[in-house]
């Protein structure tokens, strides 16, 4: 190797000195800027849903993939088709969007997509993080739980980190995959298999990043459908409902979630409402029953209407009510505590309750064409606000003070406290249909409308004095 001379030593000593200099000087720049940048942080707090929020970017669809002719799919289902618009899922840490090429035309429903790739939208300003292509998927898990999301086809699952896009693991099944649901770390999945003249209905739970399985139960079923309606790993139970046709026409049972041992079954829909009860249908009677969780009766409920049980949709409250009709009951006793007609389920397309923040339960009644915030364990009224397009409140969100409220118009802030209206902001939506809206305490609204109208809106700060 040729050495080098006395002035080519001193040369490249003052080159490297050079670069050090410069390296040194940048790395101090970024940490004293990203420094400078958090102490600013600390010194602003969010306004909430108090005062109209910024919009930080619009989606735009060109930007998720380089793929030529992909289009944006309506997560988190129907991800096997596409019918010329979009939407996509929230996670803590990232948007989640689905993207495919449609390759099959399908006249009866929308052209057939190719393999999938999931992205990872940054929520500061709509850039991309990462792709994850999952191949070929059906559905993907209604909520992303921590960060992680399943997303799967008849046989197969993937799981993904959305904080990264990193595929955890794949998993191909031995049955036909209905559903996947992830709770506290753990992947419930659930689906048919035919064996012969029988068939049973098979129910695993594994940790996401694992493919040995904490148990699989093996049940059998009369009909010719069956599947697992809920998980609730707080009250140890899933429900599985059986259709059976004739009269009744399906069977629901409550199983024991640890050992797999049926409880109890009801003739009818089989839900968990409160705190370890469910709500039992006797279609045959047309009566609802409150039942504790081994199936022993708390009350009777005659009279009451088909699909009349409402969930509200946000909840930021120590104490929520299990609502069936009109009447509101204690969620660990079924004691009535009390009953209004605004809670009437038949007047709306969907329940009429919209939510409960501290104190107040939020309702959009159609019948009066307004906003009613009661008394949460009274009834008492205690504002009214009125809402000409209360028929079409849908979403809601809160920051614990002022609620979000989503209808054909667009989005609006209500204080909780007394039902005004602090501001208004027009989306646009399609067949009055109207957008999705979800948000954080910190202040992120996501907007998910229909036809790629989706959008991120931040709660303005200010100094904290």
């Amino acid at each position: 190797m040729p050495s080098l001379s006395v002035n080519s030593k001193r040369g490249l000593v003052i080159l490297l000195v050079a670069v050090a200099t410069i390296a040194s000087a940048t790395i101090t720049w970024k940490v004293g800027r990203d420094h400078d940048q958090s102490r600013e942080a600390d010194r602003m707090r969010s306004l909430g849903f108090g005062v109209r929020p910024t919009p930080l970017w619009t989606l735009d669809v060109k930007r998720l993939t380089d793929e030529p002719g992909a289009v944006l799919l309506s997560a988190p289902e129907t991800l096997d088709q596409t019918y010329g618009f979009g939407s996509v899922m929230d996670s803590p840490t990232h948007i989640i969007a689905a993207v495919a090429r449609p390759e099959q035309p399908d006249l009866s429903t929308g052209p057939k997509v190719g393999d999938v790739t999931l992205v990872g939208i940054d929520r500061q300003n709509g850039s991309v993080d990462w792709r994850s292509p999952v191949g070929r998927v059906d559905h993907c898990t209604d909520r992303v739980a921590a960060t992680v999301v399943g997303c799967w086809t008849d046989r197969r699952i993937a799981f993904v980190d959305t904080s990264n896009g990193r595929v955890l693991r794949t998993e191909e099944t031995d049955f036909s995959i209905s559903y996947v649901d992830i709770i506290d770390g753990t992947a419930f999945v659930d689906g048919l298999k035919d064996a012969g003249k029988r068939r049973t209905l098979i129910f695993t739970a594994a940790p996401v990043g694992s493919s040995v399985e904490r148990f699989r139960r093996t049940i059998e079923v009369r009909g010719t459908d069956a599947r697992v309606a809920e998980i609730r790993p707080s009250s140890n139970a899933f429900t599985v409902s059986d259709t059976v046709g004739g009269v009744p026409q399906y069977i629901n049972t409550a199983y024991d979630l640890d050992s797999g041992a049926a409880r109890f079954s009801a003739d009818g829909d089989l839900r968990f409402v409160g705190n370890g009860m469910f709500l039992a249908d006797s279609f045959a009677r047309r009566t609802k029953f409150l039942l504790r969780g081994d199936g022993s009766r708390v009350t009777t409920l005659p009279g009451a209407a088909t699909n009349a049980f409402a969930s509200p949709i946000t909840t930021d409250a120590s104490f929520v009510p299990t609502i069936v009709g009109t009447a509101v009951h204690d969620p660990d006793t079924g004691a009535r505590l009390w009953s209004d007609p605004v809670l009437e389920w038949n007047t709306s397309p969907q329940s009429t309750t919209r939510a409960v923040v501290g104190s107040v339960l939020v309702v959009a009644s159609p019948v009066e064409r307004a906003l009613v915030g009661l008394e949460v364990r009274t009834g008492r009224r205690l504002w009214t606000t009125p809402w000409p397009n209360a028929y079409f409140v849908s979403d809601t969100a809160t920051d614990g003070t002022h609620l979000i409220v989503g209808d054909n118009t667009g989005m609006h802030s209500v204080r909780v406290s007394d039902g005004r209206v602090l501001w208004n902001v027009r989306l646009p939506t399609v067949e009055s249909t109207p957008p999705g809206i979800s948000g954080t305490g910190d202040g992120d609204i996501l907007v998910n409308g229909l036809r790629g109208n989706i959008s991120v809106w931040r709660a303005r700060k200010e100094p904290v004095s």
